[in-house]
């Protein structure tokens, strides 16, 4: 693996309280090949796993998350509670009340 730039983080400024933080990722800064290039967080788009991993722990990074509760979402209403287990669990959104969580949300980069 090449070495690179960290990624650009987009934080939103909205009015959420203190304690509630919100990073959007760019495709910039990561690892994977192309088509996949650079920056890519999800696994089901042909990227190596390699490359995935490792562009996630660029993010826990930059983000200071260790506990990510990541999604394999569909296309439904099943909304889940994120747990610090380490287990990908489908549905469409997660939510969490517990300190240091961080729920992942995979948009395609069109969006």
């Amino acid at each position: 693996m090449s070495q690179t730039s960290s990624p650009d983080l987009i934080v939103p400024n909205w009015p959420a309280p203190a304690n509630v933080r919100a990073f959007i990722s760019t495709r910039q800064g990561g690892v994977s090949q192309a088509p996949c290039d650079s920056f890519n967080l999800a696994t089901h788009v042909g990227d190596g796993l390699e490359s995935v991993d490792a562009n996630r722990q660029r993010l826990s990074l930059l983000t200071g998350f260790t506990d990510v509760q990541w999604l394999e979402q569909v296309h439904g209403t099943k909304v889940v509670e994120a747990q610090p287990d380490g287990r990908v669990r489908t549905a469409d959104a997660c939510h969490s009340s517990l300190i240091g969580v961080a729920c992942a949300v995979l948009t395609a980069d069109c969006l």
